[in-house]
This record gives C-alpha cells, sequence and structure tokens, in this order.
C-alpha cells in the first residue's frame, strides 16, 4: 500500500504542478493513519486523502474538485475521509489560504495582467479584513474573482468562475455581495444595490426630486409591492419605480436615468416596477 500510495501522491502532484513539499506532507499523513489505524477501503481514496491534506497543508491552493479531476476518486469521498483522518490523527487541517487558490484559478480564465492584479488586490483586501473567515476558501475565492469583475467591469460570467474554482454559480450568487459589503469602502449602487426599501429610500431623498412627504407613500406602496414580488427582487428597482409612479400621480416628472442610476437598475427593470406600484396606488 504504502509504495502504492507514495507513486499515486506523486502522480497527482506532478500533474497538478505543485511544489514537491506537498509529497512530503502527504506521506507523513499517510505515516499517521497507518500508526492511528485508520481504515483503509480503498488505496486509491487514501491516496486521494493524502494528497489532498498534503495541499491543505502546504497551502497549495487547490480545490476539492481540482483534486478529483488528477485522482482515481469521488469528491464526495476524498472529503469525507479527510475530514474523518483529519479528525482520528488530529492533522488539524484549516482551510485553504484563499490568495493563492485564486492565483491558481486566475491562471486558468482568460484575463490580462491588469484584470488579474485588480482581482488579486481585492483578494488581499478581503483577506486583510477577514471577511473570508468562516467561508470556504473555494467560496472566497470565486465570490472574489465574479466580485473583482463586477467592480472593475470587465467580462466575466459567474458560471465561468463557477467552473473554474470547482463550486456552483449559486454559491457565487449568494456570497460575493455578501464579502464586498464586508469591506470597509464603498461601492457604486450598479456594484451593491440596495438590499432595504429604507435603504433605496435614503439614497433616493438624497437627490431632492420629491417632497419629503411623499416618502412615506413611496416607501409604503415599495414594501407592499416587494412583499408582492418575492425573493431575488431588485428591491431598489421596486422602491424607485414606487417613486416614479408616486411622481407621476403628483403630475411631476422625473429623469428615469437618474433614479435606475441611484439603486443600480435598469430603466426597463424600473418602468416594470412603476406599472405594478402604479396597480397599487389605484386599488
Amino acid at each position: 500500500m504504502i509504495y502504492y500510495v507514495a507513486s499515486e501522491v506523486e502522480r497527482m502532484r506532478t500533474e497538478a504542478g505543485l511544489e514537491k513539499r506537498t509529497s512530503t506532507f502527504a506521506l507523513q499523513v499517510l505515516k499517521q493513519i497507518i500508526e492511528n489505524e485508520i481504515a483503509v477501503n480503498s488505496y486509491n481514496r487514501i491516496a486521494a486523502t493524502c494528497f489532498y491534506a498534503g495541499c491543505k497543508i502546504t497551502n497549495q491552493g487547490i480545490s476539492l474538485a481540482e483534486i478529483e479531476e488528477y485522482s482515481r476518486s469521488d469528491a464526495g469521498d476524498i472529503a469525507s475521509k479527510t475530514k474523518e483522518v483529519n479528525r482520528e490523527a488530529g492533522l488539524g487541517l484549516t482551510l485553504a489560504d484563499p490568495i493563492k487558490m485564486v492565483e491558481r484559478c486566475c491562471e486558468k480564465l482568460s484575463l490580462s495582467p491588469q484584470e488579474k492584479e485588480k482581482i488579486l488586490s481585492l483578494t488581499r483586501e478581503v483577506v486583510e479584513e477577514n471577511a473570508h473567515v468562516n467561508k470556504p476558501a473555494t467560496t472566497v475565492a470565486g465570490s472574489t474573482i465574479y466580485g473583482a469583475s463586477v467592480v472593475h467591469d470587465f467580462e466575466l460570467s459567474q458560471g465561468e468562475v463557477a467552473e473554474t474554482v470547482g463550486i456552483t454559480s449559486v454559491t457565487i450568487r449568494n456570497n460575493f455581495r455578501e464579502i464586498l459589503r464586508s469591506l470597509e469602502r464603498e461601492f457604486p449602487p450598479d456594484v451593491l444595490p440596495p438590499e432595504s426599501v429604507d435603504e433605496a429610500v435614503n439614497q433616493l431623498q438624497a437627490l431632492n426630486i420629491e417632497d419629503s412627504a411623499e416618502f412615506d407613500k413611496v416607501t409604503s406602496v415599495a414594501q407592499k409591492l416587494e412583499s408582492e414580488s418575492g425573493a431575488g427582487a431588485h428591491t431598489g428597482a421596486i422602491t424607485a419605480g414606487s417613486l416614479l409612479a408616486v411622481a407621476e400621480m403628483n403630475g411631476r416628472g422625473i429623469r428615469e436615468k437618474t433614479l435606475a442610476d441611484t439603486v443600480g437598475t435598469s430603466s426597463t427593470t424600473l418602468n416594470q416596477y412603476k406599472t405594478k406600484a402604479r396597480e397599487i396606488l389605484n386599488e
């Protein structure tokens, strides 16, 4: 078993292009498996587990999806066995370094040197401000890469990033804004649109385009429209659409683009919600 696992670990390390010390630590994990008499149900699974653990120990920044690609075992089995070995042998494994993982993922994406540096700069900011704590490195990497593409407006789809990192688009969609909000700086509304009706109202009030008293009606209409729209609705667009409907009801014209830009939406979406808000006002 030892010879086979060692040869498999070295094969995977070579194919992945990782540092030699990865194999050294992987074999130390194998030694712990033997000494702690941890069950060996499959040599391939043990080899992949040792390799994965070696990568974690040396902070190679390689995802479980990539480990699966190089190994002869399933990702779920590798993760399960690694947790068992970590627990039984007391390895004290921690999450992989998200910065190194981002570096590896950037190499696989069609990015310019400037785009890579912008992604890495944001990743370093995320780590320095501990916005990555309690999140898997793959989640942090995928969310940060995509978040940087949104902030700096270069073309990367959630699906493309998700496939490269080895996570789902849903994971990126559910985490990238949260990570950006954790940073100590402001982003434009097209990057981080308002999360609540009250937040959107505050942004719109700053434009000084409607009497303060009318915003009570805007808030009421927007809250009702939000509850009817369900999860995933654009709160900023709902609120701006409600403002547009109230203003038109009062015989006042407001530039749609001004509202759309303020809350980070399009004029088309804004008008869709304006129509729905008008229906509520006519009830």
